[in-house]
């Protein structure tokens, strides 16, 4: 009896263990997944519940996959996006597939389900025939033929006019925005990743023979997003660009100078880790809570109608044009591949391989891939030491604790109080072009631009850049 009741408790414990696993994996999915899901699951549930009244309930099988995608999916008009009214299309189906999988495999695990596989033959040669007839439902649908080509994109010119209209914002949220697409058009990330990204996230290096100039590259670490789940460490980056409006570098420098200088957020406490990492780069109400996706999409899609750009993409334009932007620069798959982080699966990829696609970091940056010297006219001067460190003056403070012990020793945080060293002569070289951009700007009534060594270096630079 003692046997029993011992091994009732073995099942019961394993149960619950089994549970938990299934729990967490369904916690950890991507947010867009779970959303993308949750409607077609919630659809497939009603029409075999409510509307069929199957005895088994919305126990999915291939049988009622297919019934269900021919009687409610196939030939519905789409409810909502940019295909609004008209006839949904391969993707749509093929999402709603997937969500139904993914409701099988849920019930595979928890045994509630003992039937094969739902894309069986039946299903994949339903979906076969829908993809043949794709191109006859666009055409009768008059679906949009400029979507996916080089008209869904904007020009080197719009992308100026776009930083312009951030930067004219004369606020916070418009070098936040202004930043943010930089970032995204430059690296080609996400533009998820790019709302994701935290403080430790992000560090400089100099790449050395480039140019008379310093080439300064922003680094961008991400180890999580749409399809690197499972904590593979990333790495984006950009060089500063010839453009001073557009450059990504000069915007993330400035976007955080105003944070810290003019709206006064208070400067992070670097002594440990846990005091400053989980700081959002891009930030909302606290520095703790990020962008959300709405809030992205709402300044970008105000941007492309102030500055009259038609794209299909929104926070997901900066990649897809990056992309174009380079190809036609002349840069090379393969060196694209690697900046924007696409197939990179192998063992040197995912864990030795550190140095930087250099020629897409050229092109991105206005530069051709080839033979043409990497030079900035507004960076053959350098600011005195004292006025560099008017901005962020408490950054050597942080080192010197990280050099001489007295802090957790932190490999991030010496990483990134070095990128706001170099962000400080960035901001300052780039002050003295952008200023006659937007001349309005709130962060040039800042103290620092007032006084006498700043002014005494404008008209410096402005005679250096006039004799280069």
């Amino acid at each position: 009896m003692m046997i029993n009741s011992e091994g009732a408790n073995h099942e019961a414990l394993l149960e619950q263990a089994a549970l938990r696993t299934l729990a967490e994996a369904h916690d950890s999915r991507p947010a867009r997944t779970k959303i993308t899901y949750k409607g077609p699951i919630k659809e497939f549930s009603n029409f075999c519940i409510v509307d069929y009244g199957f005895i088994d309930g919305d126990t999915v099988t291939e049988a009622k996959v297919n019934l269900f995608l021919t009687e409610r999916v196939i030939g519905r008009l789409s409810r909502k996006g940019r295909n609004k009214g008209k006839e949904v299309g391969i993707r749509t189906i093929d999402n709603y597939v997937s969500a139904l999988v993914s409701l099988y495999n849920e019930q595979k695990s928890r045994n509630m389900n003992s039937n094969d596989h739902p894309r069986g033959k039946l299903v994949k040669q339903l979906l076969e025939t829908i993809s043949r007839k794709e191109h006859l439902r666009k055409k009768t649908s008059y679906v949009n033929r400029g979507l996916g080509t080089m008209l869904d994109t904007y020009t080197a010119e719009e992308l100026e006019q776009m930083a312009l209209f951030f930067l004219n914002k004369n606020s916070l949220a418009g070098l936040q925005n202004r930043a943010m697409h930089s970032i995204s058009h430059s690296t080609l990330m996400r533009g998820q990743l790019v709302r994701k990204m935290e403080l430790p996230d992000i560090h400089t290096v100099t790449l050395p023979s480039e140019g008379v100039t310093p080439a300064d590259v922003l680094i961008c670490i991400s180890n999580n997003g749409k399809t690197n789940q499972f904590g593979k460490l990333e790495f984006f980056a950009c060089l500063r660009a010839k453009n001073v409006c557009t450059c990504p570098i000069s915007a993330v420098a400035f976007f955080l100078f105003f944070r810290y200088h003019v709206d006064d957020e208070p400067f992070p406490d670097f002594s440990q880790p846990e005091n400053w990492y989980d700081f959002k780069l891009f930030n909302t109400s606290s520095p703790l809570k990020g962008v959300a996706y709405t809030t992205h999409n709402d300044f970008i899609s105000d941007c492309f109608n102030a500055v009259g750009i038609i794209s299909s993409r929104k926070t997901h334009s900066g990649r897809g044009s990056g992309v174009l932007f380079a190809e036609m620069a002349g840069c090379s798959e393969n060196s694209l591949r690697r900046l924007g982080n696409w197939n990179q699966t192998n063992a040197l990829d995912g864990c030795y391989l550190r140095s930087l696609p250099r020629k897409a970091l050229r092109s991105m940056a206005g530069f051709t891939p080839n033979g043409s010297i990497y030079e900035l006219d507004r960076a053959v001067l350098s600011p005195p030491e004292e006025l560099q460190q008017m901005i962020f003056p408490d950054v050597e403070y942080w080192l010197r604790r990280q050099y001489e012990g007295l802090d957790e020793k932190n490999l991030a945080t010496v990483g990134f109080l070095k990128a706001l060293i170099r962000m400080r002569i960035i901001i300052l070289q780039d002050s003295v072009g952008l200023k006659s951009k937007c001349p309005s700007h709130p962060m040039w009534k800042h103290s620092i631009f007032q006084c006498t060594e700043y002014k005494k270096f404008e008209i410096d630079l402005q005679l250096a850049i006039w004799k280069y």
